[in-house]
């Protein structure tokens, strides 16, 4: 049990508490015991007391964390409150469907006394863990991070999975995932075992995480916005013009209809906007018949280029047909509708809630 942690999430819990209320805490009777009890003391002199388990770090399943201190909580016949140097989205959304009160270091608060007397309080802290461990990839919006997620994404029954063999998958070095999981661990979107293979991963999360740092507007090598003068009926219609082999793929608006396909449903929003990485911006733009756009607002068709020209996710041959434009991963969809501004956004929401709905919630 760390003290420093104690005295860290101590501090926490007075700044949100309602005035003239007290916070304390009592050291475990022994060893064996809870790492120790947090006692609130209200205005007129009521007691409310938690059991507190103390970690600094955890892995594994968050429901393993909680169901420990579930275990404290029956023992000891009190609530549990949890105390982590950081709750992420995964251990929030796992202490709250239980009912174990949490706190961290950086603000997130959730506790659920009902006393007599009652104690609610909510409190939002860090959207990502403060601590960067050594050797972890703090920013998740290069190439390599990029080829992890989307292969982690599209997993269906391969867990679980190591590092070697996700690096193979993925056309990365290990470097490159031993660098990425521990980012994606410490915000629950992926989950491993002692071995450190990956067991699972929340698609939810997974995106979550990688659109903190990834925007489709900034973290590729160019964006060009353009104004097809004639609409996106003349621009389909030069589709087919575009040379054999020439690398491309459609993306945001013009790719959401295919992820929908599956699931029979349609797109809410319509298509107003067509979106492409390409490996020519300029040389796109021009068998399209499209102009540079003076406002990004007004642009209908976008044009990226991809930081890595070898990504054959986003880049691959155009097959000399209407219909052969291939679209790009899910995730890569998904994380460009979330980052591409306007009301696309709300598009991503609605395609991931199709996509994750057989998931467990």
């Amino acid at each position: 049990m760390e003290s420093a942690l104690v005295t860290a999430v101590l501090r926490e819990l007075r700044a949100v508490l309602p005035r003239d209320w007290s916070v304390s805490w009592e050291p475990p009777a022994g060893p064996g015991e809870a790492d120790g009890l947090v006692r609130y003391k209200a205005p007129d002199g009521q007691n409310l007391s938690f059991v507190m388990e103390v970690k600094r770090r955890y892995s594994g399943p968050a429901e393993t964390l909680v169901d420990g201190a579930m275990k404290w909580a029956e023992q000891n016949r009190l609530p549990a409150l949890l105390a982590v140097e950081y709750a992420n989205p995964a251990l929030r959304k796992a202490c709250e469907a239980a009912g174990v009160s949490f706190v961290d270091t950086t603000g997130w608060i959730w506790i659920d006394g009902a006393g007599p007397p009652g104690l609610v309080i909510r409190s939002q802290g860090a959207r990502r863990s403060p601590v960067i461990r050594p050797n972890t990839m703090s920013r998740l919006d290069g190439p390599g991070a990029g080829r992890v997620i989307r292969k982690l994404w599209g997993i269906n029954s391969g867990f679980p999975i190591g590092v070697r063999e996700l690096a193979q998958e993925a056309g990365v070095a290990a470097g490159t995932v031993s660098k990425v999981l521990p980012a994606l661990e410490s915000y629950g979107a992926v989950t491993r075992d002692g071995n450190g293979r990956i067991v699972d991963r929340d698609r939810r999360l997974l995106l979550q995480r990688w659109t903190q740092d990834y925007d489709f507007r900034t973290s590729n090598r160019r964006v060009g916005w353009f104004l097809a003068p004639r609409g996106l009926h003349a621009v389909n219609q030069k589709i087919p013009t575009i040379p054999k082999g020439f690398r491309i793929s459609s993306t945001g608006p013009s790719a959401a209809p295919f992820l929908l396909a599956d699931r029979d449903l349609i797109a809410v929003l319509p298509l107003t906007t067509a979106a492409y990485y390409a490996q020519d911006i300029d040389a796109l733009a021009e068998i399209l018949g499209v102009v540079e756009s003076p406002q990004q607002a007004a642009a209908n068709v976008i044009i990226a280029e991809p930081r890595d020209l070898n990504d054959s996710d986003l880049l691959r041959a155009f097959g000399g047909g209407p219909s052969t434009v291939y679209w790009a991963p899910p995730v890569q969809v998904l994380a460009d509708l979330a980052t591409m501004g306007g009301r696309y956004p709300e598009l991503a929401e609605q395609i991931l809630q199709a996509l994750t709905e057989d998931e467990p919630s």
